[in-house]
């Protein structure tokens, strides 16, 4: 029994190339919002609380560093960069918000537990296609 038809084939084809346009606009878009939050932020670290305005563009860098390897998990399809795409979600939410002792406990051992696991039980295939793509 034949496993892919060449309607199934066409389909996946068209969904990677509509993923790739979805990865090309995210891009796109961090790019400009990046070049937004210098033109506003660096005022603010001289005219106001530089406590706040760091904790602004500390959440901001954040969030584009998200984007950018969720555009990387969009073109890479691998297991490696799905786990780091969350490491970097629970390390923005651990620095950016100010969350008490029990959370902030939970989302460390959260984090180690993708260490362990990016570490540990990843196949090898996905470690080879994800430095694949990176090259």
């Amino acid at each position: 029994m034949k496993s892919s038809t060449p309607f199934t084939n066409r389909l996946s084809k068209y969904t990677h190339v509509i993923e790739k346009g979805i990865a090309v606009l995210l891009l796109a878009a961090a790019l400009i919002i990046g070049v937004r939050i210098l033109a506003e932020i660096f005022p603010t670290l001289f005219n106001g609380d530089p406590i706040e305005s760091l904790h602004e563009l500390l959440a901001a860098v954040f969030s584009l560093i998200i984007v950018i390897e969720f555009v990387r998990m969009l073109i890479s399809h691998s297991m490696e960069s799905v786990i780091e795409v969350l490491i970097f979600a629970l390390s923005r939410g651990m620095i950016v918000n100010h969350y008490e002792g029990l959370d902030l406990l939970i989302m460390v051992a959260c984090v180690g537990i993708l260490f362990v696991v990016r570490k540990y039980c990843l196949f090898h295939e996905d470690i080879e296609k994800a430095e694949e793509c990176e090259k």
